[in-house]
């Protein structure tokens, strides 16, 4: 496929076009509250009591804390009759399956932005800014600061982890935001990655693409249901930056649609072998193709849009799959319609090189939350459009509502959006071809050490796992491994056991790994059977 040189096209006319954000510095101090405690970045100490007194008295301050419900209530409950009191919320929805997806729980709740008192006459406002490590990167700070020493009580983790975000933060000047989401979409607009402005990718074509994201691929090959294996685990390493740095994007300021791209019609737009074909074909973005494929072996490994083989086909494949297609003989008769564009967009590659350097430079007790929150770029590429709406203490028009917040509800006056709207950063092709390369990645070196003579049994996303008994010979880059498996059993492509590591989906990390722990044997002492004991129950976290 031909490379095109990088495009400095003009921006073209649209209704919102996206500019480069104004970078900010951040200077806030920090107040951690927990467990009836308000822990000052002076090292001063209040009790939770005195809480109001600090929200009014102490500067803007990012106040970081694990569950804000039960605070703000409190401090609604506090400040209700004063006039000037404000907080927004946005109401959230958490779905959580069951194992096997057999039935889902629905949790809601609702996050908070900022707390604290409007200004009068027109004077600046004094506002507060909520943090919580749940919120942000779902896990709780003794996760994130597992292992560090010095740190034992919990509110010192909460103080120590918020000054580790303000840093980060500051240092690339970033707003603080409740979620990684609201820093991450920063990120695709920073004018490090994006100096000038782009166009948005119209909502059309995101929906089209958005259908066609090939998503986390899991299968078995070779397996036997129940037979336990010994396998090597290997991954790739930042799978999603490493693809997101090597691949040629489509610019958004010349994306165009091209062919049947409403009816889906099988009628060639261009036809294999004509200067039209061979022109359109060189471009970068999503194809929607007509096919004759050759029938496919195990140790092939091919597409999953390929089809049985052996036949005719029509599926949809990214730029960056095509030169794979060639190399499994697959025969193109012609394209049905297409996405794309002749010029290359390089803002994601920048953005993913340093995002690469800042995992691999971070101290090991910073990449707990800073490898979701860079990772959380991609899935900004691909949000779905959506009413927004936001809670607040008072509101203009707002509508009369009740959040759940905490162990409660807090009364907002709402404000909703009359149309559903997609962030501007939207760009779903970007994000299929990631998640198309990660997938390509491992089929082409699944494939590769099949002809080594390695049997595999199974690609898991961006990771396989292949039967071995000894080491496996030199491993290339991205490519390492991650564990040697023993008493590997496979229930499903999403279901897997073994010794040393197991995946079981809807089933929390701490409940397997109780279950692969022996229980220690009971040193209660024998009492007499007459004496009634108490009755015991075992209640999982």
């Amino acid at each position: 496929m031909a490379n095109k040189a990088d495009s400095s096209s003009p921006v073209p006319k649209c209704n919102r076009p996206l500019k480069p954000r104004k970078p900010k510095k951040l200077d806030k101090l920090i107040m951690a509250v927990d467990k009836g405690q308000v822990l000052l970045e002076d090292g001063q100490m209040f009790p939770f009591e005195e809480l109001p007194m600090l929200v009014r008295t102490q500067p803007s301050s990012i106040v970081v804390a694990h569950h804000f419900g039960d605070i703000i209530r409190y401090l609604d409950s506090h400040f209700d009759p004063n006039p000037l009191w404000q907080y927004r919320a946005a109401p959230v929805e958490r779905t959580a399956w069951a194992p096997e997806r057999k039935h889902k729980t629905v949790m809601k709740d609702c996050v908070i932005s900022y707390f604290g008192f409007k200004g009068e006459r027109k004077q600046a406002g004094h506002y507060h800014y909520a943090l919580s490590p749940h919120i942000f990167c779902l896990k709780s700070v003794s996760e994130l600061r597992k292992g560090i020493p010095g740190e034992t009580a919990t509110i010192i983790k909460l103080m120590e982890w918020a000054k580790e975000i303000r840093s980060f933060l500051k240092t690339h000047d970033l707003n603080l935001s409740p979620t990684s989401g609201g820093i991450a979409a920063q990120l695709l607009r920073d004018e490090r990655f994006y100096p000038n402005a782009r166009r948005k990718v119209p909502r059309h074509t995101n929906a089209k693409a958005r259908d066609q994201l090939p998503g986390n691929y899991y299968r078995l090959y070779n397996v036997k249901r129940l037979t336990s294996y010994k396998a090597a685990y290997l991954d790739q390493i930042s799978a999603h930056h490493t693809a997101a740095a090597e691949l040629d994007f489509p610019s958004s300021n010349t994306l165009m649609r091209f062919g049947r791209y409403s009816t889906l019609q099988d009628k060639s737009f261009a036809k294999a072998g004509t200067p039209k074909y061979d022109d359109f074909i060189s471009r970068y973005g999503l194809f929607y193709l007509a096919f004759e494929a050759p029938r496919f072996f195990n140790s092939d490994f091919p597409l999953p849009n390929c089809g049985p083989g052996g036949d005719y086909h029509r599926g949809f494949f990214y730029s960056n799959e095509l030169p794979y297609l060639a190399a499994l003989k697959v025969r193109i008769r012609h394209i049905i319609a297409c996405w794309v564009s002749p010029d290359k967009d390089t803002g994601l590659n920048k953005y993913a090189a340093w995002a690469i350097e800042q995992v691999k430079n971070a101290p090991n007790n910073s990449k707990p939350w800073l490898k979701p929150t860079l990772l959380s770029t991609y899935g900004v590429l691909a949000a779905r459009p959506k009413h927004l709406e936001f809670g607040y203490k008072h509101a203009k028009n707002g509508e009369p509502k009740k959040y759940p917040c905490g162990s409660g509800f807090i009364d907002v006056e709402a404000r909703r959006t009359k149309k559903a709207r997609e962030p501007l950063m939207a760009n779903v092709i970007h994000r299929g071809m990631i998640e198309a390369q990660t997938r390509l990645r491992s089929l082409q070196y699944a494939k590769e050490l099949t002809s080594y003579g390695y049997n595999i049994l199974a690609i898991y996303a961006d990771s396989i796992f292949v039967e071995s008994t000894k080491d496996l010979p030199f491993i290339e880059h991205p490519w390492r491994i991650q564990q040697y498996l023993t008493g590997l059993r496979f229930q499903s492509s999403t279901h897997f056991t073994s010794q040393e590591i197991s995946k079981t989906p809807g089933v929390p990390a701490d409940w397997r790994d109780r279950a692969r722990i022996p229980p220690r044997p009971s040193k209660r002492k024998v009492k007499d059977e007459n004496v009634p004991m108490r009755e015991t129950h075992s209640v999982g976290r």
